[in-house]
C-alpha cells in the first residue's frame, strides 16, 4: 500500500490553460511521447464556465465536490448532464465538452487511457461512528479521503491507520487485501473508491 498526502500532490495549470488542477497521483510517473499516461487522479478548481481540455484515447469520470451545480454539454456526442454533488459521471475525454457553472467550483477527476485501463468510482459518505466494509477490486484499487477524519482497518494485516483529508491510499500489488474497513472519526466523512482494471 502507498499513502499520499497533500505534500505529495502537484499543482499545475489545465492543459488548455483556463483553470488549475491538483494532481494527486498518476501512472507512469514520467510521461513522454514513448511512454503515454495510463491513468491519473486529480482535483480541479473550476473558475467558471468554459471548455474542458480534450484528451485523446481517454475515458473520464468527474465528481463535483463543491460550488454551484455544473452542467456539461458535449454537442452532438451525448445529451447535456447536470452534475450532482458526489455523484460520478463518466464520459469520453475525446468529446468536445463545455461546462456551465454560476461561480467557482471544484471537481474530482479520473482519467484513464482506455488502451490500458478501465475505471469505476463510487463515493461513500459516513456520519459519526459509522463503519463500512470496502471491497478492493481491480489491478489498482484507490481510496481518496475527501472530507473529515477516519480509521482504516486492514484485517489481513491486523493493522489500523488514522487518516485525515486529503489522503490517497493505493493498492497495486498482488498481495493487496480483498477488503478494508473504514470508520468515521468525525461528524462527516466522505471518500471516493476507485477501481482500475487492465483492458489488455
Amino acid at each position: 500500500m502507498r499513502l499520499l498526502t497533500s505534500t505529495d500532490y502537484k499543482i499545475m495549470p489545465w492543459k488548455n490553460g483556463l483553470g488549475q488542477t491538483t494532481e494527486l497521483v498518476k501512472s507512469p510517473q514520467s510521461v513522454n511521447s514513448e511512454t503515454p499516461l495510463q491513468w491519473r487522479l486529480s482535483i480541479a478548481d473550476v473558475p467558471g464556465s468554459g471548455p474542458f481540455s480534450i484528451f485523446p484515447n481517454t475515458d473520464r469520470i468527474i465528481i463535483q465536490l463543491d460550488g454551484p451545480p455544473m452542467t456539461l454539454s458535449h454537442g452532438a456526442a451525448s445529451p447535456a448532464k447536470n452534475l450532482n454533488k458526489n455523484e460520478p459521471y463518466a464520459f469520453s475525454g475525446e468529446w468536445t465538452t463545455h461546462c456551465e457553472v454560476d461561480g467557482p467550483a471544484r471537481d474530482f477527476n479520473i482519467l484513464v487511457d482506455h488502451r490500458f485501463f478501465r475505471a469505476s468510482a463510487d463515493v461513500t459518505e459516513l456520519s459519526s461512528g459509522q463503519e463500512v466494509r470496502i471491497p478492493l477490486r481491480g489491478t489498482v484499487a484507490i481510496i481518496h479521503l475527501l472530507e473529515g477524519n477516519a480509521h482504516l482497518a486492514d484485517p489481513s494485516r491486523n493493522a489500523t491507520i488514522d487518516l485525515s483529508a486529503p489522503t490517497t491510499l493505493i493498492w497495486d500489488s498482488p498481495d493487496a487485501p480483498s477488503h478494508v474497513t473504514v470508520k468515521s472519526g468525525t461528524d462527516t466523512v466522505s471518500f471516493v473508491v476507485i477501481s482500475l482494471g487492465k483492458t489488455g
